[in-house]
């Protein structure tokens, strides 16, 4: 089949999830803007990427050209298959998905013949399960492990899924594969800012999505970086969304503390593990980095914006907005003891999301058997989809 990797809605931080695997796939990666494809090919080894101007992309063009897509975007539509109405009415906000990603509905519904198939790449393991559930109605599907599996039991749409391939953590794989790489990178990026022997921080807030409402940022962030030691960094990793959702407020903050030397802030850059590799203890909430933070098996402590029960959290200690003043006490405390009360949880948790990581090669065959699947989960019937 002919591949092709697209990031046609210019997302970063999609990035760093399908450049990976279009480079295990020897795929090349579609970018319709000059800042993502330069971005593409800075930061991922052997990609290729194509470029193309966003009003030359249709259905028609990509129909022509290539037989299978890999996105991260959502495309609950599988040809030859129909979920029942009720499944359907269960996933969240259907109808806005459709008109964000019409092109693709277009490409899959309306314009392209059987051959053409869609590969989703999720955009990272986390609690999200109203966002994760949409796996189970995709083409084709990327699943990290048994966590996300047992995730679609539970919201009651497992029996949907169709041909998937079991892959574990294929960016961490990718990063250790180009490690060198990677630390040249961050040292790039950085700019000397880290000094060395010196505690580094990594704080990851996720954006104030409409489905858990729970990041730490608005609340969360002057407190930490008010209270952070002279003698530590911090690496303040910001959700792209957070830029388009509150860019004031983050432009605010990123001024406010521009004279720091030991805090430095990450926009719209899309690597993640390497910064990762960086950090000698991670702060978050309930966003995707907190779950690739395990592969290091370091100190964890969860901002609990929202008072409620992850499952993350086990990994680490819970801090609530009453105490975010007074962070770093509760750190300085908490690591005496971190690797005796977290440590085996954290490596059992990474076991439970990602499953071992897959080679190019693995990658490559699980897709083709995949591809040859029959398109309907056993026990459903077949039924064309209809245009919306």
């Amino acid at each position: 089949m002919s591949w092709v990797g697209l990031n046609y809605r210019e997302h970063v931080h999609f990035l760093d999830h399908l450049g990976p695997v279009c480079a295990l796939l020897g795929a090349p990666l579609l970018c319709t803007s000059d800042v993502t494809a330069a971005l593409a090919r800075a930061h991922y080894p052997g990609l290729r990427v194509l470029e193309l101007d966003r009003a030359a992309l249709s259905a028609d063009w990509l129909a022509e050209r290539f037989t299978g897509l890999i996105q991260t975007d959502a495309l609950p539509v599988r040809r030859g298959y129909t979920a029942s109405p009720e499944a359907l009415a269960a996933l969240p906000d259907l109808p806005a998905l459709r008109e964000r990603n019409a092109l693709m509905f277009e490409v899959m519904l309306r314009r392209a013949g059987p051959r053409l198939r869609n590969l989703h790449v999720p955009h990272g393991f986390s609690d999200k399960a109203a966002i994760l559930k949409l796996v189970a109605f995709e083409d084709l599907a990327l699943v990290y492990g048994q966590r996300l599996l047992e995730l679609l039991h539970r919201e009651g749409v497992a029996q949907h899924l169709g041909p998937h391939v079991v892959c574990g953590n294929l960016r961490f794989g990718y990063f250790q594969q180009h490690r060198a790489f990677y630390q040249r990178a961050v040292e790039v990026a950085l700019d000397g800012a880290l000094r060395p022997g010196r505690r580094t921080f990594l704080y990851a807030p996720t954006w104030q999505d409409g489905h858990l409402a729970a990041s730490s940022f608005f609340e969360g962030c002057t407190a930490i970086l008010d209270g952070l030691p002279e003698g530590d960094d911090i690496i303040v990793k910001l959700h792209p969304h957070l830029l388009h959702q509150a860019g004031e407020a983050v432009r605010s903050v990123c001024e406010r503390y521009a004279g720091r030397r030991n805090v430095v802030f990450l926009r719209e850059h899309p690597l993640v593990f390497p910064f990762l590799a960086r950090a000698d203890v991670y702060l978050g909430d309930v966003s995707s980095v907190g779950y690739d933070f395990l592969a290091f098996d370091r100190p964890m402590f969860f901002l609990n914006q929202k008072g409620g029960a992850h499952p993350l959290f086990s990994c680490g200690t819970q801090v609530g907005p009453e105490q975010y003043r007074t962070l770093f006490t509760v750190v300085d405390r908490a690591l005496k003891t971190d690797r005796e009360r977290f440590g085996a949880v954290r490596a059992e948790t990474w076991r439970a999301a990602f499953a071992p990581c897959l080679s190019a090669a693995e990658l490559q065959a699980g897709l083709a058997r995949a591809c040859a699947a029959p398109v309907a989960p056993a026990g459903h019937e077949r039924h064309e989809v209809r245009a919306p």
